[in-house]
């Protein structure tokens, strides 16, 4: 407000030695910065605010969320337990070993385009049909009947 510039101020972060928190704010966003008693020479950027030329993205006790420039957002609603990613781009997601999805309630999958399930091993599909045995016979063709067939307590369903 006074026209003075201060010396370049680190920015204060949550974490940066073993795990690591890197979010600078915009140019021109507006920042709090605390000034140690020798003048602007030494201080640091605690972090931005709100105002009310820049409200929150959201105004909800229960909810974290963190927004991007593009609409891109990660939000958890803690009162509904509730995880909800929206990427107005592509996502990738990388794990060295194993991973493991396990939902209690239904899975839907929907792609506009191609969907793909591929492995470099088995690919498995389990309907649920018993130990041991798969919904889509392996063998190509099946020695038993001389094509692939599913087994008649799986259900796949595929819809043009």
């Amino acid at each position: 407000q006074d026209g003075e510039v201060s010396y370049e101020l680190p920015v204060i972060f949550k974490k940066t030695q073993k795990d690591k928190d890197y979010w600078l704010p915009d140019v021109g966003e507006q920042v709090l910065c605390v000034f140690l008693p020798y003048g602007i020479e030494q201080g640091f950027v605690l972090g931005a605010f709100y105002s009310d030329m820049d409200k929150p993205p959201v105004q909800d006790k229960n909810k974290r969320r963190t927004e991007f420039e593009d609409g891109s957002y990660v939000e958890y609603d803690r009162k509904e337990h509730k995880l909800t990613v929206e990427i107005k781009g592509e996502a990738e997601i990388k794990v060295e070993k194993d991973a493991k999805i396990e939902v209690s309630g239904n899975v839907e999958l929907t792609a506009n385009g191609k969907a793909v399930i591929s492995g470099k091993g088995t690919v498995e599909i389990d309907g649920g049909s018993g130990a041991g045995q798969k919904p889509i016979h392996d063998g190509s063709p099946c020695p038993l009947f001389g094509v692939c067939h599913m087994l008649p307590s799986a259900t796949i369903k595929i819809s043009p």
